[in-house]
């Protein structure tokens, strides 16, 4: 049988002829078993890919808690019940308990906005992190070791450190904000990233990779929050959006928000795609206190 005669016993939808060509298909195919075999593996095999890119894109996700979240923490002074009934949304990063500390600076800004380490924005930068050491002691070690040791492990320069940072806030009072952090693998290990942590609606906007990163879009309504705490807000301010990035391979997680009236999605994206990241050669040790969780609720007093 011909091509031209099974596509004319298609078209017939006669059954005679697509019995025939049925018998043949079959006659053909227990002649080539190995060709039928190769088939079936290569099938097994573009499936088991599948499944193991669908794997590695599964280090960050979010979750609406029906009921909120409860922890049971330890420590020295006792065991302690933590109820959050409220809470909007968690995001949880399945990463490495070490790491080493990203720092970043921003290629574009919004118009407006000051450079970062300006008098009108607050200095996140890596060298005031280190002289200060305001926050060093979440880590064993560090408060011990001099500003130089410290600055040498980074493996740069104080004027270099001086310009590259850990985060970046900027606020104008009773208007919009935008924050962008860059948050090591140690400091989310196993921790939930509470969203709406006394109350809000949250709604996952969209998920994914960019570029390299796999992606978290959510936009967080405080509106419910702000008038039963009896501080209302007009609606523009109420609204907030968070863009989560997440390198698997670099183990670190890029946190940008900021008032839905001043900075939709597009900016926020526009804000990463510029960024420029750079991992330390400061290694992290376990991160001390048992809190599994830390709150990231952008302008929320």
């Amino acid at each position: 049988m011909t091509t031209q005669d099974l596509m004319e016993a298609l078209n017939r939808t006669d059954e005679r002829w697509l019995l025939e060509a049925e018998e043949r298909l079959k006659l053909k195919t227990r002649r080539i078993p190995r060709r039928k075999l190769s088939y079936a593996l290569l099938v097994a095999a573009a499936l088991v890919f599948l499944l193991g890119c669908a794997a590695v894109l599964s280090h960050l996700r979010a979750e609406v808690p029906e009921n909120g979240v409860h922890y049971t923490v330890t420590d020295a002074e006792g065991i302690h019940d933590i109820n959050l009934p409220d809470t909007a949304m968690v995001v949880r990063v399945d990463c490495e308990a070490q790491g080493r500390l990203p720092v970043l600076r921003p290629g574009w800004l919004p118009e407006g906005l000051p450079e970062p380490g300006t008098a009108a924005g607050l200095d996140y930068s890596l060298l005031r992190l280190l002289r200060d050491g305001s926050e060093l002691e979440l880590y064993p070690g560090w408060r011990v070791r001099p500003f130089e040791t410290l600055l040498a492990e980074a493996g740069l320069t104080a004027e270099e450190a001086e310009c590259w940072y850990v985060g970046y806030h900027w606020e104008k009072p009773n208007a919009a904000l935008l924050e962008i952090r860059a948050m090591d693998c140690c400091s989310i290990h196993e921790r939930d990233l509470l969203l709406g942590m006394d109350g809000g609606t949250a709604e996952l906007v969209a998920e994914g990779t960019r570029g390299s990163y796999e992606m978290l879009e959510i936009r967080v309504d405080y509106t419910d929050f702000y008038e039963a705490s009896g501080h209302p807000r007009p609606a523009a301010e109420s609204v907030k959006n968070y863009l989560f990035l997440f390198e698997p391979q670099e183990q670190y997680l890029l946190f940008l928000g900021g008032s839905d009236s001043d900075y939709s999605f597009e900016t926020l994206e526009k804000i990463a795609d510029g960024l420029e990241v750079r991992l330390t050669g400061l290694v992290f040790g376990e991160r001390t206190g048992s809190w599994p969780y830390c709150m990231l609720d952008l302008g929320r007093g």
